[in-house]
């Protein structure tokens, strides 16, 4: 009789929970993976965030320098 993937009877029971033990390995590996992928995630993001919220300062503040002379000219005069 020839063993096949599919019928679990031709094979020994110990092949069959190694089998399990596989199936049930990889998945933890993978939600692990996924888990530390979603951290990494939460910290870039935070990065990212971080520096487009300076740069949007940055840029508002130098909008406000740019103009701020211009004012002092006109109230001077």
């Amino acid at each position: 009789m020839r063993a096949s993937l599919h019928n679990t009877q031709a094979m020994p029971k110990r092949t069959i929970a190694c089998h399990f033990l596989n199936k049930i390995s990889l998945i933890t590996e993978t939600v692990l993976k996924l888990h530390i992928f979603a951290e990494y995630w939460k910290q870039y993001s935070k990065v990212v965030l971080k520096d487009i919220k300076i740069r949007n300062n940055q840029r508002l503040k130098n909008a406000f320098l740019r103009k701020q002379p211009l004012q002092s000219c006109l109230i001077e005069k």
